[in-house]
């Protein structure tokens, strides 16, 4: 997306919400200029200063000495969509962020001398505020992720074979138990494999008892019932492309819509210079898309053939990732999940990595879990030897 697109959406989103469907439909198929032209009607430097900006009545130097610039922009963005959220006036918005962050703090005039720890308050009201993050679901990442921010791109990758997609289906039925909705797109695996699968994690029903009859079929519906209610799996036959997540994505209205694999959709384009341009244009659509519907959106997607086999650590990088460098822009969390058991035949065959090799919001880190692989279960490691050597295992690998 060029600068010139960035601020257009960015009025749109935040200055004038009604002209977002026309800048949708216009998106699709005509570059920043025209959409400017047509609906704007201003100058582009125009359009760039009516960009809300909020004064927190901070020099440059003040807000640098506590965090990144970039950072309190977003968060500021954040507190301004959960109060927008029953606002009508833009710039009645721009002035109850200010009412809330007095709310959260001292009189931000009357500090002087003392370091103004800004940070700490705005930690402590979005504390109050948890329903823009949603929970990894794993304690111990959540204590460091503080959850996954809406209106974000939560990349998970890994090797053919890594349980990726297992693993998404896993966290989503996690996120449905809790009363978050989910849509689950799915472009490779039938329907039924997705059903079984979603069985054998939630029922903890093996495909051969399965096959057999050999379950409670009360027990198993009540359990499926449990999670039915919220997760929803699109088959490829209802979806083709971008466009057509973005209109299934818009009617539902979830809190979570996971892609898996965002490289099986139709890009379209005869050249490979046509099919890039379209494939950056499709991602900064489910990219806008997180933001209209204050969604997470979950893509998932494979590494680059021979990405692994010629190095020594088969620890997947960033790199590694399809499409790296535009996934790499677009995504707040990139995680990368890594099964040694895969390479390495005296491993143990429960032992699973999840390895954050991208944090907007945090630092890197990796973290080791349990597997049950016939199941598809997840669970973390409890006892803190095992989780310490898993831990010092990593390093080897």
């Amino acid at each position: 997306m060029t600068g010139a697109e960035i601020q257009l959406f960015s009025y749109a989103i935040y200055e004038d919400p009604s002209i977002l469907d026309e800048v949708n439909t216009k998106f699709l198929t005509e570059g920043a200029l025209q959409i400017y032209n047509e609906i704007v009607n201003k100058n582009i430097s125009e359009v760039i200063n009516k960009v809300p900006k909020v004064n927190l009545n901070l020099t440059k130097e003040d807000i640098l000495k506590e965090f990144q610039l970039d950072y309190i922009r977003r968060e500021l963005i954040n507190i301004s969509n959960y109060i927008r959220s029953d606002l009508k006036d833009p710039e009645d918005t721009l002035e109850k962020i200010k009412i809330a962050l007095d709310k959260i703090s001292e009189d931000i005039n009357a500090v002087k001398n003392e370091r103004y720890d800004l940070m700490s308050h705005l930690t402590e009201f979005l504390e109050n505020n948890r329903r823009d993050y949603i929970p990894f679901t794993i304690s111990k990442i959540d204590e460091k992720l503080f959850g996954l921010l809406r209106g974000n791109i939560f990349t998970i990758g890994g090797d053919t074979g890594s349980m990726k997609t297992t693993f998404a289906l896993w966290l989503s039925s996690r996120w449905a138990l809790r009363g978050y909705k989910v849509l689950f797109f799915e472009k490779e695996m039938p329907v039924d494999d997705i059903v079984r699968r979603l069985i054998n994690i939630n029922c903890g029903i093996k495909n051969q008892d399965l096959l057999l009859g050999l379950y409670n079929r009360e027990t198993l519906e009540e359990k499926i019932r449990m999670i039915g209610d919220n997760l929803y799996v699109v088959p490829a036959t209802d979806f083709n492309n971008v466009i057509d997540v973005y209109k299934i994505v818009e009617r539902y209205k979830p809190d979570i819509f996971v892609i898996d694999f965002i490289t099986q959709l139709d890009f379209g384009g005869e050249t490979a210079s046509d099919f890039n341009f379209n494939m950056m244009r499709s991602l900064n659509l489910i990219k806008l898309l997180t933001h209209r519907t204050n969604s997470l959106g979950v893509i998932i997607s494979q590494l680059k053939k021979n990405s692994i086999e010629t190095r020594n650590s088969k620890i997947p990088r960033l790199d590694d990732l399809e499409w790296s460098a535009a996934l790499k822009q677009l995504s707040a969390y990139v995680l990368m999940v890594f099964y040694p058991s895969l390479y390495y035949s005296n491993v143990d065959d429960s032992l699973f990595y999840l390895v954050f090799r991208k944090l907007r919001y945090g630092q890197l880190f990796y973290y080791p879990i349990s597997v049950d692989r016939e199941l598809g279960f997840f669970s973390e490691i409890k006892d803190k030897e095992t989780l310490d050597r898993a831990i010092g295992l990593f390093r080897n690998f």
